[in-house]
């Protein structure tokens, strides 16, 4: 009633159209009823107060956020704020959601600091190379190299076999239903030797390693915000986990996994490789893939040196 412009003496057209036209009705309307809409509209006008913006809340940012994971059921944890008197408390809390809808870790959340504070104490100390990392690193993938002479000469074989199978196929020597049964086995075996064979390319490790150097100095740094520690760990690490109050592993980023598999191994500490591995069973300083525990507890890892 209050929008309708009946009381107003109008006739509205097709409202809210393009084509909307609004016009003098023939219904009679009191100049009393008029003056009232008329100031019905003002009211609204001014309680909406559309033309006035309304300022937005600072941006917080929070250091481990789409990072931070829980080591029970996998389930991300948020960042939160609340005010608390004086100050705002910052707290990365558990997904309470899908699966994390029945897990129960103690505490659901952590403060940011005492995140930051454990990333400090208990992962920054063990960011360290030797002097050896490149000739290591090096020497294991040089050591892994598959002997690129005898796959290519499988591969060669192979092709061959497919288009003796492909002229059989033709001449009808054999079904529809076997050329496609031994064609799917040749062309597995033939991906197979084929990702053996490509080049490998080495990610710029002088240029990761300088940055792990500097990354112990400048997390706890004081003039460091809390942004600039949220873009240093989205990027180096690809996932860390927590169980409570705990970090209990990290998983680094490709480019950052060989360094991170010197690292471990240079201080006699532990690592395990995941299903994500992108390499043979005898690297052991592959590019991705890896979790790094030598920071929580070595008496649960599988450690090797």
């Amino acid at each position: 009633m209050l929008s309708n412009r009946f009381y107003d003496g109008k006739v509205v057209y097709h409202g809210g159209k393009s084509d909307e036209l609004i016009t003098e009705g023939v219904h009679e309307v009191s100049e009393e009823v008029k003056d009232l809409w008329v100031k019905c509209q003002e009211i609204k006008q001014s309680r909406s107060n559309t033309t006035a913006g309304h300022p937005r809340g600072p941006v917080r940012h929070f250091p481990f956020s789409r990072v931070l994971n829980c080591h029970r059921c996998g389930s991300p944890y948020y960042g939160e704020s609340h005010p608390r008197g004086e100050y705002i408390d910052m707290r990365m809390s558990h997904e309470r959601r899908g699966p994390g809808r029945n897990c129960k870790p103690k505490p659901l959340s952590r403060s940011v600091d005492a995140l930051v504070d454990q990333m400090g104490d208990r992962v920054m100390p063990h960011l360290k190379l030797d002097a050896s990392w490149k000739t290591r690193i090096i020497s294991a993938l040089k050591s892994d190299e598959p002997p690129q002479q005898e796959n290519h000469q499988q591969v060669e074989r192979l092709q061959r076999a497919l288009e003796n199978l492909r002229k059989q196929h033709k001449w009808g020597d054999i079904s529809d239903e076997e050329y496609r049964s031994e064609r799917n086995v040749l062309v597995r075996q033939l991906k197979l030797l084929d990702d053996a064979v490509k080049p490998r390319q080495l990610p710029n490790l002088e240029r990761a390693a300088e940055f792990l150097q500097n990354l112990p100095g400048l997390w706890l740094h004081p003039g460091v915000t809390h942004e600039d520690r949220e873009a240093l760990v989205k990027q180096v690490f690809q996932r860390i986990t927590i169980d409570g109050k705990d970090f209990v592993d990290i998983e680094p980023k490709p480019e950052y996994a060989p360094l991170f598999a010197t690292m471990v191994t240079g201080q006699k500490v532990g690592y395990r490789e995941t299903d994500s591995a992108l390499t043979t069973p005898n690297n052991n300083l592959g590019y991705s893939g890896y979790v790094i525990e030598p920071f929580i507890d070595c008496q649960h890892t599988n450690a090797r040196s």
